[in-house]
């Protein structure tokens, strides 16, 4: 998912998304605007150079650009602490979405365990509890 600034000033996460090609900015490959990959290699849960086994090089300055231009500079904010408010909002869109989901098939979440699993899933599911 690709973050932005809304016409209220607030962090956005998606719908639009990088995909895998160009992907995010860390990429490498054209893709300009910051995805969820990027907020978390600036924030150290992504490895640049063991990312996909190391098949894929990271660049953490890539990723840093992006998000101070497209949503930091907007803030006032430095490249650390959007990346942190990027992955609080993806987390609690993820939150949000679990709980929607327990509710409309009747569950309590209480009674669950969440297994996390995907894509960058695991990233932010511990953040979920």
């Amino acid at each position: 998912s690709i973050a932005w600034v809304d016409a209220m000033g607030r962090i956005q996460t998606g719908p639009e998304s990088a995909g895998s090609e160009p992907g995010p900015a860390c990429y490498g490959r054209g893709g300009r605007r910051p995805a969820i990959t990027d907020a978390d290699l600036v924030l150290g849960k992504l490895d640049p150079d063991n990312f996909a086994g190391g098949a894929i090089r990271l660049d953490t300055s890539a990723s840093e650009q992006a998000i101070l231009r497209d949503v930091g500079e907007r803030l006032s904010l430095d490249a650390m602490a959007t990346a942190f408010g990027i992955c609080e909002v993806v987390d609690e869109n993820m939150a949000n979405a679990a709980r929607v989901h327990a509710v409309e098939n009747g569950k309590n979440i209480s009674d669950n365990v969440m297994i996390a699993f995907g894509g960058a899933a695991p990233l932010h599911a511990a953040r979920l509890c």
